[in-house]
Formats: C-alpha cells, sequence, structure tokens
C-alpha cells in the first residue's frame, strides 16, 4: 500500500496539478498536511519526500490545480450517465474507495455546490474543496480510473452548467433558519458518508440559502446532532411514507423504466414530509429537469396507486395551483394510514 503517492506526485505535477498526502481511516479521509488548499508544486515535491510511505493523496480543486470535480455519489452507473447528459461528458471516469464516481472537468470559475441537484446525489467540486485523486489506495480499498488516464487533462472540456441548477427555490428567512437546516441534515445524514460530508452540506445551503447565515458554530452543532441520530439509529426523517408502501407497489414504482414516478415521491417527501397539503404543479417539471409529459406522467402513476390524492384540481394559471395530500392506502384494509 505504501509508496503511491511518491510514485504518481511527479505525474499529476507534470500536467500542473499539486498533490498532498491524505490519511484515510474507514470512511474518513484527513489531509496530512496543513494548509493543503494551499498547495504549490514545490510544496507538493516536499510532501513527497517527507509522506513516501502515503498511499493515498489528493489535489485542490479549483485555481489551484485548473480543475473542477464533478462528484456522483452513487454506484450506479445510469446515474453517472445521466450526470454526463447535465453537465457533459469528462474523458476521465474513476471510482471512488466506496464505489461512487467522479469525473474531472477544466475548471472555469466553479465553486464548492455540495447537493446541487435536489434530485441527483451530486457534488461540485471547485474553489474551497479537494478530491482524493486515483490511483489513491486505503486499507479498504481503492480509487482507480475507469476511463481517460491523466494524458487527458490536457483536453478536460469545461463543466456545462444546466440553465436549470435545479436547486431548492426560495430563501430561508431569518425566523426558520435553525429548522430548515435541521431537517436538511436530517435528510442528508442519510445520503453522506461521515459527518465532515453532512457538515459541508449544511455550510452550502447555510450560505447560499439563507436570508442572513447562521453563525458556523450553530452549523456545526446542527450537523453533530442530526450525525448522531443518524449513527444511533434514530433518523426517521423523510423515512415514514417509503417504510409504510407495500412491496407490490414499490416493485411497480420501479418497473418503470425512466423511475420517474419514485424520483417525483422522494421529491416530495423531502420538501413535503410534514405538510398536510402541498402543490404538485407544472412547474415541478422545469425544476425537476424534465418535459411536462414525462412530470404529468409520474403525477399521475402516484395518484393511480393511490400515495397521493388531489384535493383541489387548480384553476388556470399558476395563482390557482393543484393541490394534493399523501394518500397511502392499507392494501389489506384500503383505508388511508396518513
Amino acid at each position: 500500500m505504501s509508496g503511491i503517492f511518491v510514485k504518481w506526485q511527479p505525474r499529476y505535477a507534470e500536467h500542473g496539478v499539486p498533490t498532498f498526502p491524505v490519511d484515510i481511516i474507514g470512511k474518513d479521509k484527513k489531509p496530512s498536511v496543513k494548509g493543503y488548499l494551499s498547495t504549490s508544486l514545490g510544496a507538493s515535491k516536499h510532501f513527497a519526500h517527507k509522506f513516501p510511505t502515503a498511499g493515498a493523496f489528493g489535489f485542490p480543486c479549483g485555481k489551484r490545480s485548473d480543475i473542477t470535480v464533478l462528484d456522483i455519489d452513487s454506484k450506479d452507473k445510469r446515474l453517472v450517465e445521466e450526470a454526463a447528459h447535465r453537465y457533459g461528458r469528462s474523458p476521465i471516469l474513476y471510482r471512488t474507495l466506496s464505489g461512487n464516481h467522479g469525473m474531472l472537468f477544466r475548471y472555469n470559475g466553479e465553486s464548492r455546490r455540495i447537493r446541487a441537484e435536489h434530485d441527483l446525489p451530486i457534488d461540485i467540486l471547485g474553489d474551497g474543496g479537494y478530491a482524493v485523486a486515483p490511483p489513491s489506495i486505503a486499507a479498504t480499498g481503492r480509487y482507480e480510473f475507469l476511463e481517460g488516464s491523466l494524458a487527458d487533462l490536457r483536453c478536460l472540456p469545461v463543466l456545462r452548467l444546466p440553465a436549470n441548477e435545479n436547486r431548492p427555490q426560495g430563501r430561508i428567512p431569518v425566523g426558520a433558519r435553525n429548522r430548515e437546516l435541521f431537517r436538511t441534515a436530517m435528510i442528508a445524514a442519510q445520503q453522506v458518508d461521515d459527518s465532515e460530508a453532512l457538515l459541508d452540506v449544511l455550510r452550502t445551503r447555510n450560505e447560499f440559502d439563507c436570508d442572513a447565515s447562521l453563525p458556523d458554530a450553530e452549523v456545526v452543532r446542527i450537523a453533530k446532532s442530526a450525525w448522531n441520530y443518524q449513527r444511533t439509529g434514530k433518523n426517521f426523517v423523510g423515512k415514514g411514507l417509503v417504510t409504510q408502501l407495500p412491496t407490490n407497489v414499490i416493485k411497480q414504482l420501479y418497473l418503470d423504466k425512466q423511475h420517474a414516478p419514485m424520483v417525483l415521491l422522494m421529491t416530495l417527501k423531502a420538501y413535503h414530509l410534514q405538510d398536510e397539503r402541498f402543490v404538485v404543479a407544472r412547474a415541478m417539471a422545469k425544476n425537476l429537469g424534465w418535459h411536462p409529459r414525462k412530470f404529468y406522467a409520474a403525477r399521475d402513476k402516484l395518484e393511480q396507486l393511490g400515495l397521493i390524492e388531489c384535493v383541489h384540481r387548480g384553476g388556470q394559471g399558476p395563482t390557482d395551483p393543484p393541490i394534493y395530500r399523501s394518500a397511502l392506502r392499507c392494501s389489506t384494509c384500503n383505508t388511508n394510514t396518513n
């Protein structure tokens, strides 16, 4: 396992990418040096001599390396294809230690954006962050190139940001910041690998979505609380609707080749978990990046399966949208369970 960093440091340096050693213990990843986001090529060479046995290494994203990473937090190759469809395809695709995926793009001013979309597990790693580089290795596995090589760093395309970035709409007012960030933390805790990744999610939402950002110490407190719920198996936020689904309903949802009904259901669950009634209107199609026909078909499927129920069909125009409520019916007693 030793010597990976010292072997690959000069190879990355040939392409102008400074690197530094990283300690990986279980799911925890921590740079071995201070000031790693400011690593220069000279410092990188020094680190290779100082840490000759390091098996894992990373690079600062953004201006320092001229690289932006599209981090796809999923093992599913179909999501990789969806990410490529939205953001463009890079010649370099690699697999992470946990089996997830990453693509490298030429830096074009992107900032660090954790969970850049609400319907895909995607992070954009630009200025302000770092990425562990292939072919880093740890006790539990390795990072490895699936497509391309370092030679392709010379011809990386620029990340193609969608016109609609699918970010949650609306600002969080001052009086609702703690509640909304905690709700975000409880949902995100089920999707991230560790507490540091969860804190990244909260810091991003605190910075970009709050009318006035909370102090960082308060964001750290919220993240720790949510992670403790997740770690002890007491995080039930967002799980209620799914755990009540009968097996035959789950099968029908996954039989849809585009998985649109399940995606719509998860989106409604994430944003309207505690709402008695909620809007399911055509505007959601744009937020999801779907054609209206796809959106209506998914909504009709959820209604057909008895998962949502329309209580007001709506009128003409956006001022009178359709209103729905949760309507999960027990398959054996045909009664509502909401």
